[in-house]
C-alpha cells in the first residue's frame, strides 16, 4: 500500500472513531492530502525533468557544498517514487558530510534515509540509524521535526507487526515526546495520531479475548 492510500485509510477510519475536535483536525489533514494527490498526476514527469537538471548541476559542481546541495535535491525529488535512488543520493550526502566534517549534513542524510526506510517497512533499520544520532536534543534544531517524523514513522509501521502490544506501551511515551516537534500543517502529524488511536481501539477491543486465551493456556500448563 502506498503512503497516500495508507494515510487516507487511517484518516477516514479515525474520523468515525474520534472526538469532534479530533475529527476537525483529521478533516483538515484529508484536505492537505487531497492537495498532494491532485498534484501527483504531473508530479513524476516534472520531477524527472528536474532531476536531470540537478544531475547536470552535480556534474558541474566544484565545491563540496554545491555537490552536496545537488545530491540533496536529487534525493528529495526521488523520495516519493524511487526510494532506492533516494537512498543512494542520501548516502552521497552523508559522504560529503564526512569529508567536510559537517555534522548537519550527516544528520540530515541519516534522518531522511531513516524516514524513507521506515515508510517502506524497514523500520528496524530506520530505528538503528536514528539511534546512532542519539537523543533528539543532540539534533540540530532545524532538523528536529524531520527526526521526530522519521521516528514516529517507524512506530506507525510497527503497528502491522506482531508486537502491537509493545507498540502501544511505547506509543503514548513517543507521542508525548515527539508530538511537540511536529507541525499541525503537515499530513504526517495526523497520520501518526490516527495510527496510534486506531491501534489502541483495535487492541483494546481484542484485549478481553486475549486475556481469556492467556488464562486458558495458564490453566493447562
Amino acid at each position: 500500500m502506498t503512503l497516500g492510500k495508507y494515510m487516507t485509510a487511517l484518516l477516514i477510519a479515525f474520523i468515525f472513531t474520534s472526538t469532534y475536535a479530533q475529527r476537525a483536525e483529521t478533516i483538515h489533514a484529508l484536505r492537505l492530502l487531497d492537495a498532494d494527490v491532485a498534484q501527483y498526476a504531473t508530479y513524476t514527469s516534472l520531477k524527472l525533468s528536474k532531476i536531470q537538471g540537478y544531475k547536470n548541476n552535480l556534474k558541474m559542481a566544484v565545491l563540496d557544498a554545491d555537490a552536496y546541495l545537488s545530491c540533496k535535491q536529487i534525493a528529495d525529488a526521488y523520495s516519493r517514487f524511487d526510494s532506492d535512488s533516494a537512498l543512494y543520493y542520501l548516502q552521497r550526502c552523508y559522504n560529503y558530510g564526512m569529508h567536510d566534517n559537517n555534522e548537519v549534513w550527516k544528520q540530515d542524510a541519516v534522518i531522511h534515509s531513516a524516514y524513507i526506510l521506515a515508510d517502506r517497512g524497514d523500520n528496524y533499520i530506520a530505528f538503528s540509524r536514528l539511534n546512532s544520532l542519539g537523543n533528539i536534543s543532540h539534533i540540530h534544531p532545524r532538523l528536529r521535526q524531520d527526526y521526530a517524523c522519521a521516528m514516529m514513522m517507524g512506530y506507525v509501521r510497527t503497528t502491522s507487526d506482531a508486537s502491537q502490544k509493545l507498540f502501544l506501551q511505547n506509543a503514548a511515551k513517543k507521542k508525548k515526546k515527539y508530538r511537540p516537534y511536529i507541525s499541525k500543517n503537515i499530513t504526517d502529524y495526523y497520520l501518526f495520531l490516527s495510527a496510534i488511536y486506531s491501534s489502541q481501539k483495535q487492541y483494546y477491543r481484542q484485549e478481553p479475548q486475549i486475556l481469556r486465551l492467556q488464562k486458558k493456556k495458564k490453566k493447562y500448563t
